[in-house]
């Protein structure tokens, strides 16, 4: 692994991306795959932003490694264990009823121990802050599935205590008390709020925190969860820095990098905040995040007919639940308990009798979650299939990993304790989960195997296929004006290729339902149809293209004998640029991803800023 700083001499972004880019450690990948200007200075870009995991207390390692050792009495002798978390902060007990994240955590893969922290830009915060004002107006629209009036008024105070600390505008009071404050009647729209010159200095900026790899892994690991301590808990203790409450409060997103074989690969993990903070800025996140996922796992402590309901609410109106509805074999619902905090569920050795008579209650247990699952879903009935779909496990983390603590040969400790090991849950969970994975790379597999097949055909071909003169055209034989002709022919082949593209797309869009009934409708009914017609039909143009200008190469290039193979294989790379350089497959999915980005850009440009300084009414003249 390469830091910036490890690179020699001034290198361009484009630079580093054609060298070393794959040396670099994957959250500087990541931030350098957003950028478009690749013509910056590497270092100058990536080096401020870069800061190294500290670690200083070698006492600190002893200690987990002493309580990890520790685990396995917890199963021998029954013994309570006192093991921190692995990596992701957890609720003291002063904290326990408020949220442990402000935002969305995002687990991938990483070589090392990694973070990527991005924080709101001006306008966003700006926007964000000036819903305080519609609330203490009372012109802010709610949600009654999702909102009451408690709710309500936690939004309020959890936007106050945004504004405080972000902004510069004073807040007025005829009254002592703070629920008498509000906000001042000077600000009229998002302009008006005036961030702190704090704020504005880290505002639209990413930070990334980035382990050396020459720690201990242990060592790395520790620095993070202290990062990620500091980032994610709810801290009222006049210890924390105004500058790092200010953080926290503008925090947009938090990638974190983990080591993991199970997030090798592309896969990702989010870790949603607790619904019990309904910041409505907490609550958009969790919204949104259930729109975009394959898989939703809903923990709780004893299951899901306990849970809250604004849990229930905010899954039930998600468009995860849409899609799962539509087809529950591509996307998974898991409801898993996690109970062991209860003393019923904790299992020395001795106890497998017990744990067997718990587990057989389970299959009671599922009917009645799908019974309340089914009856928050009404109008709509589950299918056999969608209960067929949907997982449900007890999870045992605690006892699964004392078992694994135990000290001798793994394979004789799993034998021995296979009885209780199999009532844990983790090895069920872990193998539905690389199922999925697996399921969801399936197209890109198949993609690459369709592409080794193609090269082999090619070097076959290729190989019947010998030119009788290997050697290039020399100046004399290509002169300027053949070279200008051929390339005006292939620009034009070129250009007609963009025209039928623009005209298919024009046409899939003028030939469907009006827009403004897509858009507002059910867009996985409505546009994946189009979506689908239009990837086909364009397939169709890319390959008319290929072919055509297979021929104007052949016929061009007429003093050698050249293999439409060798010309076919290089358009092969050409069109797969055209297609998108992100290696995503081209298809529904990728292409609703982007139509969904797009449309809510569109949303917020046209709809959503004007309303902010409009009234609703006019805004809703203007659109008609």
């Amino acid at each position: 692994m390469k830091l910036p700083q490890d690179l020699r001499g001034n290198p361009t972004i484009a630079e580093v991306k054609e060298g070393e880019f794959e040396d670099l450690p994957e959250a500087i990948k990541d931030f350098l795959d957003e950028m478009t200007d690749d013509e910056q200075d590497f270092k100058n870009m990536v080096q401020p932003i870069c800061h190294e995991l500290p670690f200083t207390n070698q006492e600190e390692v002893r200690k987990v490694e002493e309580s990890f050792r520790s685990l396995g009495e917890y199963h021998t002798h029954k013994k309570r264990v006192d093991v921190e978390p692995y990596l992701l902060p957890q609720k003291d007990g002063s904290g326990s009823y408020n949220t442990t994240t402000n935002c969305v955590f995002h687990l991938r893969y990483g070589s090392s121990f990694q973070a990527q922290v991005k924080y709101f830009n001006k306008k966003e915060l700006q926007d964000q802050l000036f819903e305080l004002v519609l609330l203490e107006n009372g012109s802010a629209e709610t949600r009654p599935d999702l909102v009451n009036q408690k709710m309500q008024e936690k939004s309020r105070q959890s936007l106050r205590a945004r504004f405080r600390i972000l902004t510069e505008n004073l807040f007025t009071s005829t009254d002592e008390e703070e629920d008498a404050w509000s906000v001042p009647r000077t600000i009229t729209s998002p302009e008006d709020v005036r961030l702190c010159d704090q704020v504005k200095e880290f505002a639209g900026k990413t930070e990334l925190h980035i382990g050396n790899g020459n720690n201990s892994a242990a060592q790395d690991r520790l620095a993070l969860q202290k990062l990620l301590k500091k980032y994610t808990l709810s801290d009222d203790d006049e210890d924390t820095s105004r500058s790092m409450k200010q953080k926290i409060a503008a925090m947009k997103s938090l990638v974190v990098y983990v080591p993991s074989t199970l997030l090798y690969g592309g896969a990702e993990i989010l870790e949603l905040p607790g619904t019990n903070d309904s910041d409505p800025l907490v609550m958009g996140l969790i919204q949104d995040a259930l729109d975009t996922v394959d898989s939703v796992l809903l923990l709780s402590e004893f299951g899901f007919r306990i849970a809250g309901q604004e849990v229930k609410d905010c899954l039930t109106n998600s468009d995860f639940i849409k899609k799962w509805k539509n087809n529950s074999n591509d996307y998974k619902l898991m409801f898993l308990s996690y109970p062991e905090k209860n003393h019923i569920y904790q299992f020395g050795e001795s106890d497998c009798e017990k744990i067997e008579n718990i587990a057989k209650k389970e299959p009671r247990k599922k009917s009645q979650e799908l019974q309340e699952f089914e009856e928050i879903l009404k109008p709509d009935c589950l299918t056999a299939d969608m209960k067929n779909n949907i997982r449900l496990y007890t999870l045992l983390p605690v006892l699964h990993s004392s078992i694994h603590a135990l000290k001798g040969e793994p394979h004789h400790i799993v034998e021995k304790k296979r009885d209780f090991l199999k009532y844990t849950g983790i090895d069920l969970l872990t193998s539905e989960l690389d199922r999925l994975i697996m399921q969801k790379k399936k197209n890109v597999i198949e993609e690459i195997e369709k592409k080794l097949e193609d090269f082999e055909a090619c070097r076959r071909d290729e190989a019947g296929n010998q030119p009788e003169d290997d050697s290039p055209p020399t100046a004399q034989e290509m002169n300027f004006d053949q070279e200008t002709k051929f390339l005006k022919k292939n620009e034009d082949l070129f250009n007609t290729l963009k025209t039928k593209h623009e005209d298919l797309i024009k046409d899939s869009v003028d030939g469907s339902r009006k827009m403004d009934d897509i858009l507002f409708g059910d867009l996985d009914e409505d546009i994946l149809p189009i979506f689908s017609l239009l990837i086909e039909n364009l397939h169709v143009i890319l390959n008319n293209y290929k072919k055509m200008a297979i021929e104007l190469f052949t016929k061009e290039l007429k003093t050698k004998k050249i293999s439409p193979a060798t010309v076919g294989r290089s358009l092969e790379c050409a069109l797969g640029w055209f297609l998108g350089t992100t290696r995503a497959s081209f298809n529904e999915s990728t292409l609703m991803k982007s139509f969904q980005a797009l449309f809510k850009d569109s949303m917020e440009k046209h709809i959503l800023d004007p309303s902010y300084r409009d009234s609703i009414e006019t805004t809703k003249r203007n659109l008609k």
